[in-house]
C-alpha cells in the first residue's frame, strides 16, 4: 500500500518519503493523509485517490508508521464491514496490508479536496459527540467535485464493479451503498 503522506504528519510519524515511483495493483491500495488539529486535538484524515474514501482517525497515540498503518487498517475493515462490503477489504486490501511505502504528496487536487473534507470534518469534530465510524461515515458522505460521481460511495461502487466483477454480480449490495451516499448516513 502506498500512502502519500503531507510533510506535517511526516513529520510527527517521524518518517522520511520514500523515493521514486510507486505503482498499486488496484486502486484501493493509495491513500492521501493529512494531520490536522481541531479544538487543540489531532486528527489525520485519510482519503484514497480513486474513490476519495474518507476516514477520520485521531492522531494522538500514533507515533510511528506502523501504529498508523494498523489503526488505518482497522478502521478501513471496520466501516467496509459497516457497509456490508467486508469482501471488498478481505479480496483487495487485506494481501497488502503487509507492505507500506511511504511518499510524498503528488496531486494538488486530492489535498484541495482533503482540505474541503477536513473543513467539513472540523464542524462534525467540535460540534457532536460522534464515534469515529460515525465521523468516517460523515466524512465519506461530503461531496467532492474532484470526481465525477460526486460521492465517494458512488466511486467506491463503481470501483467494485471494476475490481470485483464476481462481487458486483451479487444482487443489492450497489443500491444499499448508493442510497447511504448523499445524506442517508448509516445508522448505528
Amino acid at each position: 500500500m502506498v500512502f502519500h503522506l503531507t510533510q506535517k504528519l511526516r513529520k510527527k510519524l517521524k518518517v522520511e518519503p520514500e523515493p521514486g515511483p510507486h505503482a498499486v495493483a488496484n486502486p484501493l491500495l493509495r491513500w492521501y493523509a493529512h494531520l490536522f488539529y481541531s479544538k487543540r486535538e489531532q486528527w489525520i484524515l485519510a482519503t484514497n485517490e480513486a474513490t476519495l474514501l474518507s476516514l477520520l482517525m485521531p492522531g494522538r497515540g500514533l507515533s510511528n508508521p506502523g501504529k498508523f498503518a494498523a489503526y488505518f487498517h482497522v478502521l478501513l475493515e471496520d466501516y467496509l464491514e459497516l457497509l456490508l462490503l467486508r469482501e471488498v477489504y478481505e479480496q483487495l486490501v487485506a494481501p497488502h496490508a503487509g507492505e507500506l511505502v511511504i511518499a510524498k504528496t503528488e496531486s494538488r487536487v486530492m489535498l484541495s479536496s482533503m482540505n474541503d473534507t477536513i473543513y467539513c470534518s472540523k464542524h462534525y469534530v467540535c460540534n457532536a459527540d460522534f464515534t469515529i465510524l460515525e465521523l468516517t461515515d460523515k466524512a465519506s458522505n461530503i461531496p467532492k467535485s474532484a470526481i465525477s460521481q460526486v460521492f465517494p460511495l458512488y466511486a467506491l461502487a463503481d470501483l467494485i464493479e471494476r475490481e470485483l466483477p464476481e462481487f458486483a454480480r451479487v444482487g443489492g449490495w450497489d443500491r444499499r451503498l448508493r442510497r447511504y451516499a448523499g445524506g442517508s448516513t448509516l445508522h448505528f
